[in-house]
């Protein structure tokens, strides 16, 4: 039975989500891409350390961010009013750039990241990849960067199975995030944006090699996130159920494993205890608040956005590709929910389940394009979704699509695009 204090600390949550609605409606999308820093040699990986290691590169550029972030007294974070690089736990480098409403302001904000870094690259001989699993390393080779959470998250997935220390140190990725504007319009955007995860992941699979040996089957991302464990990934329960919105995620998210828990600054180990476990009778933190909604990682995440979190890191040609899709699919949300409701037309039951997406992306995985979802082929609902996207964007910003829609038109998937 939920206590008082229980009540109040959900309550609390949902708070946090509903104040996260815009007020105006812009458009505004944001993007964050993750990239392997490699040697230009051997594409082998470049660890954070040493005096050519990505927190070395970080140190080269920090006098022009005023925000510096340190864990164990190392440099892993910088930032400034446009954007955000950070390090992924086996010093993926990644740029989160704060939502635009104009495709091009976010393509020249990343331009400006690579203009920073480029030279320092070149200079070490090294480069920038974009995959979503490393080409040349096994998981168990690469290091982790210094910050205490990733060696607790690391002994903690390694208690479930191997997939966790794959998914932190072999993956890269592309994230999209989209505003809301009420708690029905978020429900509305974040089931379409569950159902429609497993296209866009099979769309953006830029993942040939795992482990060092090709990949037979398609988007090993997903499979991999898929398994790393089943109370925090993949699918929030009860996404399609009556009653779904702030509060049933504000209550699953209180309930999941934290791993380690923040007090005043400094970080320990928890392992199974969740928020619930932690809090007692006491008042959810700010810092426990935030820990709670980022260590959950299902395939669409919601912070004050929501966050779609299953492209793999590509070229920025087709980053941009991506990112102009979904903002174009989420610009209008009747007609996104248009596309979605003739989805579940196409659903045994008529009413989407989480085990049609389950199935759906069970199938894309093993067969891609060749694989059925929603009752029809891949490349039947990838041309609806960009059919709705470019009547949706502005003429000077449909050209964004165009490298992807020639992947649909061709049966592709980005890995496949130089076949």
């Amino acid at each position: 039975m939920s206590s008082e204090s229980d009540r109040r600390n959900i309550q609390m949550i949902r708070e946090y989500f509903q104040a996260g609605c815009k007020e105006k409606h812009t458009g505004a999308v944001g993007m964050e891409v993750e990239h392997f820093v490699i040697k230009k040699k051997d594409q082998t990986a470049v660890s954070y350390y040493g005096p050519h290691g990505v927190g070395a590169l970080l140190e080269r550029i920090s006098e022009a961010f005023p925000q510096k972030g340190r864990s164990e007294g190392q440099l892993i974070a910088l930032g400034n009013d446009a954007y955000v690089i950070s390090i992924e736990p086996a010093a993926q480098l990644e740029i989160s750039i704060v939502p635009r409403t104009w495709l091009k302001d976010i393509e020249e904000i990343y331009l400006q990241f690579i203009d920073q870094i480029h030279p320092i690259l070149e200079e070490w001989d090294q480069c920038l990849l974009t995959t979503g699993y490393h080409l040349t390393e096994r998981s168990e080779d690469m290091e982790l960067i210094p910050k205490k959470r990733y060696q607790f998250m690391n002994r903690y997935f390694e208690e479930i199975g191997m997939y966790g220390r794959c998914m932190m140190r072999g993956t890269a990725s592309v994230q999209g995030s989209v505003d809301y504007y009420s708690e029905e319009d978020f429900v509305k955007t974040y089931r379409a944006a569950v159902a429609f995860s497993p296209l866009f992941a099979l769309l953006t699979d830029n993942a040939p090699i795992f482990q060092k040996k090709p990949w037979e089957k398609h988007m090993a991302r997903s499979f991999i996130w898929d398994r790393v464990d089943p109370e925090r990934c993949t699918m929030v329960p009860g996404t399609f159920d009556d009653g779904f919105g702030f509060e049933a995620y504000a209550k699953w998210v209180y309930e999941v494993p934290s791993i380690f828990a923040e007090k005043d600054g400094n970080e320990d180990y928890v392992g199974r205890k969740s928020l619930k476990d932690l809090c007692k009778e006491a008042v959810l933190s700010e810092e426990q608040l935030e820990h709670g909604l980022s260590i959950v990682f299902p395939d669409v995440r919601l912070k004050q956005y929501v966050e779609i979190r299953v492209g793999d890191s590509m070229p920025l040609e087709y980053t941009m590709s991506y990112i102009a899709l979904l903002k174009g699919m989420f610009w209008n949300r009747d007609e996104l929910y248009k596309l979605y409701k003739e989805l579940e037309q196409f659903t045994p039951s008529g009413h989407m389940t989480q085990e049609d997406v389950r199935q759906g992306k069970d199938q894309l995985i093993t067969w891609g394009y060749q694989g059925k979802i929603y009752g029809k082929p891949a490349g039947f609902w990838l041309e609806r979704m960009f059919r709705l996207a470019g009547q949706q964007l502005e003429e000077e910003e449909r050209t964004y699509l165009q490298p992807m829609q020639r992947l649909v038109q061709a049966g592709k998937s980005v890995r496949d695009r130089n076949e």
